[in-house]
């Protein structure tokens, strides 16, 4: 998960790109709480923040998440609001039946596909 924030307090970073002496975190739908493995880039107008989400979250659903900063121990955090859509992205693809190909023509080949996300809006061939 890749997170781009603006009009955060300006933060200060350790050398591994991690909040010194404050802390981030990410809240990704009912208290599932993201890692963030780090601060991608950070300037005075906006912050890019890498976040890994927990496998708890459910895949699928509209998510409403939360990022909260907090720029040192004594200042108090800025949070801000987003939804994601958490996908599982391990695709499984097993071959049933007919699974060995002729070079040309050949016959049907029944497949199982899971995880597999079905879009129900039109598709547009490009």
């Amino acid at each position: 998960l890749t997170i781009v924030v603006s009009d955060f307090t300006q933060v200060t970073l350790t050398t591994d790109g991690q909040v010194s002496g404050g802390s981030i975190r990410v809240t990704v739908g009912d208290g599932n709480i993201a890692t963030v493995n780090r601060i991608v880039s950070s300037d005075s107008t906006f912050m890019v923040l890498e976040a890994s989400v927990p496998g708890s979250a459910t895949a699928g659903a509209v998510s409403d998440s939360v990022v909260e900063l907090t720029p040192s121990s004594t200042a108090p955090a800025e949070t801000a609001s987003f939804q994601i859509r958490v996908f599982d992205q391990s695709y499984v693809l097993a071959c049933l039946s007919g699974c060995e190909g002729a070079v040309s023509g050949g016959g049907s080949v029944k497949l199982s596909i899971t995880s597999f996300p079905i879009v129900t809006d039109a598709v547009t061939q490009v």
